[in-house]
């Protein structure tokens, strides 16, 4: 039977394994944990500086409406500089003349 020295030499040797090969290994756990959870905030601060979804749709969709009106208005320009425009210099300019008006 163990007797009480051997008992406390038991629990000596047991603190010294556990502080030799234990606390080592937790504290660079704990190391590793600290930069996880720096990294981890810069992150959440990376993020909320986001834009959210429904912003960035707002925007697109307000280029989108600017964009078709920059066409329809260089339409219209178009359209006006046509209509003022001589028919004879238009025919001149058509890339495809049309069969029945390119014999005249």
């Amino acid at each position: 039977m163990l007797e009480e020295q051997d008992i406390k030499r038991i629990g000596e040797e047991l603190g010294l394994v556990i502080e030799h090969n234990l606390m080592p290994q937790f504290d660079r756990l704990d190391d590793r944990l600290d930069r996880i959870e720096t990294r981890l905030d810069k992150l959440e601060d990376k993020v909320e500086t986001l834009p959210t979804k429904d912003f960035v749709q707002d925007k697109l969709d307000d280029l989108h409406v600017e964009t078709v009106n920059g066409f329809k208005a260089i339409e219209r320009r178009m359209d006006r500089m046509i209509d003022d425009a001589p028919k004879s210099e238009l025919e001149r300019l058509r890339l495809y003349p049309r069969p029945n008006e390119a014999a005249t």
